[in-house]
């Protein structure tokens, strides 16, 4: 159960980062997205 709280706010923190890095720079925004993207494919997140 606490694995699971873990991995929600480390997603959560993920996401305000990568939307706050996409609101000053739109390209490195959409870099990030697509490295997280491909990383939880790869990791099965």
């Amino acid at each position: 159960m606490g694995w699971l709280i873990i991995k929600y706010l480390i997603t959560a923190a993920i996401i305000v980062g990568v939307s706050e890095v996409a609101k000053r720079n739109e390209k490195l925004g959409a870099l990030l997205v697509t490295l997280r993207a491909r990383a939880n494919s790869l990791a099965r997140w």
